[in-house]
């Protein structure tokens, strides 16, 4: 199956800088198949613009999701290691300064596991596709003639 978008897509017409090129095909698939599998892979003629916008939005969700996931198996590692440094947010080489991230372990784990990704996931999905009759889980009416 093919993606939603293609970078071009992404960083033109949706304007997206978060992915780099070289982390968007693997990206854009995953973000592709959890829309796919919420719209029933329906035929998405009329709402092509309305999908891959919402495509672009759960990417982003993703590649978010899994770099604070590397940032926290880094955090562990480092633990272990016996070099607690924390997780660095943001960082200024003149007059050096670094600010960390003030989040406890357990509410680092549970941003990172994978029902938060969901949760994210399907609350942009229905959001962005709710109008769109995209996510009707029915059975569509047949009337006998």
């Amino acid at each position: 199956m093919t993606n939603y978008i293609d970078y071009t897509y992404y960083s033109s017409v949706f304007g997206g800088s978060l992915i780099p090129e070289t982390d968007f095909e693997k990206t854009a698939t995953k973000a592709s198949n959890y829309v796919r599998l919420r719209i029933l892979n329906r035929n998405i003629t009329g709402f092509e613009s309305a999908v891959k916008n919402c495509t672009c939005e759960v990417a982003e969700i993703v590649y978010k999701h899994n770099q604070l996931k590397k940032n926290y198996q880094e955090m562990i590692e480092n633990i272990s290691s016996g070099n607690n440094s924390g997780i660095v947010t943001s960082e200024k080489v003149g007059d050096y300064s670094v600010s960390k991230a003030s989040l406890s372990m357990s509410e680092l784990k549970v941003l990172c596991s994978d029902a938060e990704l969901q949760l994210q996931v399907n609350d942009e999905i229905n959001s962005s596709l709710l109008f769109t009759g995209l996510l009707y889980q029915g059975i569509d009416y047949v009337r006998d003639i």
